[in-house]
This record gives C-alpha cells, sequence and structure tokens, in this order.
C-alpha cells in the first residue's frame, strides 16, 4: 500500500481518536438519523442488505455517503478493531474534507 493510500486509512484512525466518527451499522444508522453524520463510508465487501439498510437512511436523511475500495478488515485495522467495520460515519466537517481530499488524490 502506498504511502497515499494509507492517508486515507490513517484520517480515519485520527477522525476515531478525536471522538469525530461512529463505527458499526447501527451506531451509525442513529448518527443519521440525528442528522450529525457528515460522511458515509462503506467498505467495498459491505453485504447488500446492510449497504441498503445504512443508504437508505442516508437518502431519507439527506446524508452524504460513499463506498470505499477498501474492505471491511482493512478498515477494521486502520481503526485498531478486531471484528470487520462495515461502515463509518464522520461527525465532523474538517475529517470529511481530509478523507475527501484523501481520496481525490490517491495513485491508482
Amino acid at each position: 500500500m502506498s504511502q497515499k493510500q494509507n492517508k486515507f486509512l490513517s484520517t480515519l484512525g485520527l477522525a476515531r481518536v478525536a471522538g469525530k466518527l461512529t463505527l458499526g451499522t447501527e451506531q451509525v444508522r442513529d448518527t443519521v438519523k440525528k442528522r450529525r453524520a457528515h460522511l458515509v463510508i462503506l467498505a467495498s465487501d459491505t453485504s447488500d442488505n446492510t449497504k441498503k439498510e445504512v443508504l437508505d437512511s442516508c437518502e431519507f436523511y439527506k446524508a452524504e455517503a460513499i463506498t470505499v475500495d477498501y474492505t471491511m478488515s482493512e478498515l477494521a485495522a486502520a481503526l485498531g478493531k478486531l471484528h470487520n467495520v462495515a461502515c463509518v460515519a464522520l461527525t465532523d466537517i474538517g475529517f470529511k474534507n481530509l478523507v475527501i481530499n484523501s481520496l481525490e488524490h490517491q495513485e491508482v
């Protein structure tokens, strides 16, 4: 993994340490309902049912959501979790901008 790719995962880790990230499907949906989610991020291998649940909530509550080219285990590792992480929600606009910026500037 290149340094640019690591920037995305590192930013997620920083957001978690700063308390600006919600993880887990139910917690993410709750954050979306409370209109505190600036960006919802779904892992590439999230199940269809979970994707539908989360994306339906995002659409209803007008929250931005993206699917990234990282697996649930890669997200879990970046966040220091032992179990897979299907989705996360960023609750800070600054971290949202950092994540979007890191994804836009990744090397392919």
